[in-house]
């Protein structure tokens, strides 16, 4: 399996150092981009297993499941 590179490094990560200070619109924006892939993934009907936040991988600009 071929990966892009996340620049942003894991949701825990960010997670752990930003979550005081993220606002709640913030906070939602990476709920909803999430979800947002999670329903992609399904379109495809491709399974996927546990999503833990150790495994969400964060773009500068983005997300990646």
């Amino acid at each position: 399996m071929v990966f892009e590179y996340a620049d942003g490094g894991t949701l825990f990560e960010h997670l752990q150092k930003h979550f005081p200070k993220l606002t709640w619109e913030e906070k939602y924006k990476l709920a909803l981009g999430i979800s947002d892939g999670l329903l992609y993934l399904h379109k495809l009907e491709i399974v996927h297993k546990d999503l833990v936040c150790a495994d969400t991988q964060l773009f500068m600009m983005g997300i990646l499941i």
